[in-house]
């Protein structure tokens, strides 16, 4: 590093602060609008929704519905149409056509089979074609092709510096065990590395979600639920790759379906501090300040890390309908568990 490069790294704090007096006062008078989700508790913690400068980190085993969230996500993002943002969309895991396939299983309610062999109804096709002008929003980038670490950033950037007019860009990656490599652990690490990099060199611009699986080792405390009632809950030693996800994710989110682990009732919580769960508390007529929740058609959001913690809960419920439960076993379906890969080959 010469004197000129030190010289300009000292003069950038003036800039920084300056930059985060605008933000904070940007909230104040609305400008800054944060981008709300369907999933409330996403809003909360991450102060109103989503905003620039964030990696959020959504994380399950396989048929949990990650896969689900971020495409609620997307649609969520792109609702507004007169919203000037954009996102590149890296969908490394599930094929276009079983992702179309999906998604218009969930509006006409028929059976892969059926929507594959009978012809449609003019009702259908139009419903088939709204689905379909979702994928082709034009502020809608996305890529199928499995990158290395190099690639993604290259590719990133070039995204970046062509939609540099967006108010807001948001780069989703489903998910992070499919990067290009021969040691996962590394290649993950790396991409990480390379979004926080970028986050950095573009701020109050870029927002990240990318999608991660949870060790195989926590299926088996759930099999041995009955020992350690108040245990079940992930935490970051369930995280594959942790190092790397605790690292550079602002937001890190585990997504639980108890009824996928075979547990109609879930963990134990402290009945004062989560009551905003009442609905789900297990009615066991037992004493005591804990109480277990309800398991059955319910997906529990246990947030392990928080970029600025405001003493809220960390845990939260959402009951599934019929609906999600198929679109979710839809999307699991495609995933592949590659915490038990010592290597990713390509």
């Amino acid at each position: 590093m010469n004197k000129e490069q030190a010289d300009l790294l000292l003069q950038e704090n003036r800039t920084d602060i300056d930059s985060a007096v605008d933000t904070i006062t940007g909230f104040q008078q609305g400008t800054i609008k944060p981008i709300k989700t369907s999933f409330s508790h996403l809003n909360n913690i991450c102060l109103g929704g989503l905003l620039p400068n964030l990696i959020i980190a959504i994380l399950a085993r396989p048929s949990h519905g990650k896969t689900h969230q971020v495409h609620q996500l997307r649609q969520d993002i792109l609702e507004d149409k007169d919203a000037n943002i954009g996102m590149l969309l890296f969908n490394w895991e599930m094929p276009f056509f079983a992702l179309l396939l999906v998604q218009i299983k969930k509006v006409l309610n028929k059976s892969y089979k059926d929507i594959l062999s009978q012809i449609p109804t003019a009702g259908e096709s139009l419903m088939m074609k709204e689905v379909a002008n979702k994928f082709r929003d034009p502020r809608l980038t996305t890529i199928n092709t499995p990158l290395t670490p190099q690639e993604f950033n290259a590719v990133t950037r070039r995204y970046i510096e062509t939609n540099l007019d967006k108010d807001q860009l948001f780069i989703m990656v489903d998910h992070v065990g499919i990067t290009k490599g021969k040691n996962k652990l590394e290649v993950m690490f790396e991409l990480l590395e390379v979004m926080n990099t970028i986050k950095l060199d573009y701020p109050n611009k870029i927002t990240f979600i990318v999608l991660s699986q949870l060790n195989r080792t926590i299926e088996n405390v759930w099999r041995s639920k009955d020992t350690n009632p108040a245990g079940l809950r992930v935490t970051s030693e369930f995280i594959y790759n942790a190092d790397a996800i605790m690292q550079f994710a602002d937001v890190v989110c585990g997504l639980v379906i108890p009824q996928r682990a075979h547990m109609d009732e879930y963990t134990a919580v402290n009945k004062i501090h989560y009551k905003h769960l009442e609905e789900h508390f297990v009615k066991d007529g037992k004493p005591g300040d804990s109480v277990r929740l309800m398991g059955r058609n319910r997906i529990y959001y246990d947030y392990i890390k928080v970029r600025l913690p405001d003493n809220d809960p960390t845990l939260y419920c959402d009951i599934i309908d019929h609906s999600q439960e198929e679109l979710i076993e839809a999307f699991g379906s495609q995933e592949e568990d590659y915490t038990t890969r010592e290597t990713l080959n390509f």
